[in-house]
């Protein structure tokens, strides 16, 4: 909007106008009514007629424009749910406000300054987890192992939770330990095809089942994790092993990698 003080001024030995009183007056236009004031070839200007002083219809101080929607000089522009220049959009949300980037326009108390997103309605259920107030349904994870059942334990690569770095050099085989035991129930051979993605092929010792896995890779510490899981594995049949993946979805590892196996095993 445009915001203006008119101080008028006497004219003296004109004959027309005499002493007037000469106390500024402030105006505030908002953008329809400076549209309203274009020709029809919308790049030129009306004269827009403002009367002070003591005539009829004279503005009176307050700002006020017939026909503008009353922004006026009365509105403050710090306001966030005002509309101080009658464009039909709140301060709050006005890019034009001299405010705006110290206002939320869309309530998710990530000020517009730093809002990535700042006219992005927040629908119940959602997250922003970087906090740049973009707010997107939240992820499920659908790579999820059950619950122990009774009677059964979860074993882990190497008997660790976190990840183990798996050499390209040879046929590495490791072992699935009990957290924190170092008795073993089978092992866990895991390499690279001949197109870079990992293989991996569980096989239990004699005696025990396995019932559920969930397994991860990613190709270093700081890159993308791959999952995949199964709950309710069915046993195997023959000489099959009781479970074989293949992550064909990373195809490219050239050098080291990382494994997170973990699994729930019955005796």
């Amino acid at each position: 909007y445009l915001y203006l003080v008119i101080y008028p001024q006497d004219w003296g030995g004109t004959g027309n106008y005499g002493d007037i009183e000469n106390t500024g007056v402030p105006v505030q236009l908002s953008w329809n009514m400076v549209n309203e004031l274009l020709n029809d070839d919308g790049t030129t200007n009306e004269y827009l007629h403002l009367l002070v002083g003591e005539c009829e219809n004279a503005l009176d101080g307050d700002g006020t424009i017939p026909g503008g929607g009353g922004g006026g000089n009365e509105c403050n522009p710090a306001s966030p749910n005002a509309d101080c220049d009658d464009d039909d959009i709140l301060n709050k949300c006005d890019t034009d406000n001299p405010n705006y980037s110290s206002f939320d326009c869309d309530g998710d108390d990530v000020l517009n300054g730093v809002d990535a997103c700042p006219n992005t309605e927040v629908l119940s259920g959602q997250v922003d987890p970087d906090g740049d107030g973009c707010w997107t349904d939240p992820v499920v994870d659908t790579c999820t192992i059950n619950a122990t059942d009774a009677g059964c334990s979860k074993y882990y690569l190497e008997g660790i939770t976190g990840f183990t770095e798996v050499t390209t050099v040879g046929l590495p085989i490791f072992q699935l330990f009990l957290l924190g035991s170092g008795d073993s129930i089978g092992t866990a051979t895991i390499q690279l095809s001949l197109t870079g993605y990992p293989v991996i092929t569980i096989l239990l010792n004699e005696g025990y089942s396995l019932n559920d896995y969930r397994i991860v890779v990613k190709d270093n510490l700081d890159s993308t994790e791959f999952c995949q899981s199964m709950n309710d594995v069915p046993p195997p049949s023959g000489d099959e092993p009781d479970a074989f993946l293949e992550f064909s979805e990373t195809s490219g590892f050239t050098g080291n990698y990382f494994v997170k196996i973990e699994t729930n095993a019955c005796p």
